[in-house]
């Protein structure tokens, strides 16, 4: 159960938009529906409820986009760096914090989850892991059954306005969370579900007008593209013209792999806790990590 919280502060990751919300906070969910992920671009949103006599907008540098999702989710984002802003719900007269865009402490736990039917196959609730790992490299899959392959294949998806879809054919070994500062900060989640590709060609369908990019200064590679109407993240090529990520929220294709491994975990938001079975890194994997075992006693593992 969700303790009760104060004033809460929050802004984008470019930090051209700032809000809070003065009121005394007690409400926190998980939602996995369909929209919440697109918009977020991964697996489930976190929310926190506030009512909009206590929510003000402090610093608007950059202009806040606004999305209807449904007839009555008014959804924003920051249309410099694409970051889930504060969602207004006009059915139930309520606003919506992400609750990793939140920058003042708090001890609010999410104590629902909402709309689990439409979880995506890639990713399960028991373990956060639908795809167990008894493998000998991050390239193999396996599962109680037959083992299964990830060859290379098409990933398609779309942002969540439907201005912009895309497949990209290729080989991706895994689905994996990362728990930066960054991403979730972006995102307005617990994480960021990301899927590596070594890709043959990437197709986008839709106006490119549409699709914007953002590069955070001061950073070597954090930098990313996304739909200008409603934020989704869109896949691009990397600089190498060889590699791309895909944001797992935004597919539409069920991928022959599933949620294998959590990176910058020592990151992670305070109401995160996984359970010891997770395969988990305070960085990235090492080079040398035992994938056959899925653990080991490495300083940079959990």
């Amino acid at each position: 159960m969700s303790s009760a919280a104060g004033l809460l502060q929050g802004s984008c990751l470019c930090g051209d938009v700032t809000y809070q919300s003065s009121q005394s906070h007690s409400e926190m969910w998980n939602c996995h529906c369909h929209s919440c992920r697109k918009a977020s671009s991964v697996a489930y949103a976190t929310w926190i409820k506030t009512q909009p006599s206590s929510f003000s907008w402090l610093t608007v540098d950059s202009p806040i986009s606004l999305h209807y999702s449904s007839s009555t989710m008014l959804r924003s984002f920051c249309s410099r760096c694409s970051t889930v802003l504060p969602a207004y719900s006009e059915k139930e007269h309520c606003i919506f914090l992400p609750a990793s865009g939140i920058t003042t402490e708090h001890s609010l736990l999410p104590s629902a989850d909402l709309f689990t039917d439409e979880m995506p196959g890639w990713y399960g609730m028991d373990n956060h892991q639908p795809c167990s790992i008894s493998s000998t490299s991050p390239g193999e899959q396996s599962s109680d059954q037959d083992a299964v392959e990830c060859p290379g294949s098409d990933h398609e998806g779309s942002c969540l306005c439907g201005s912009i879809s895309y497949r990209v054919a290729g080989e991706a070994d895994a689905i994996r969370a990362c728990h930066c500062s960054r991403c979730r900060q972006r995102s307005g989640g617990a994480w960021f579900s990301a899927m590596p590709v070594v890709f043959t060609e990437i197709c986008l369908d839709g106006d490119e007008k549409n699709i914007s990019s953002f590069f955070l200064p001061d950073s070597q590679y954090y930098g990313y593209s996304f739909c200008s109407i409603c934020g989704t993240v869109i896949p691009t090529a990397f600089p190498d013209g060889k590699r791309t990520v895909v944001a797992a929220g935004s597919l539409e294709s069920t991928p022959p792999i599933g949620l294998k491994y959590h990176i910058y975990y020592e990151s992670r938001a305070p109401w995160v806790n996984l359970n010891e079975a997770e395969v988990k890194f305070n960085a990235h994997p090492p080079a040398d990590f035992d994938w056959e075992k899925g653990k080991c006693a490495l300083d940079d593992t959990q």
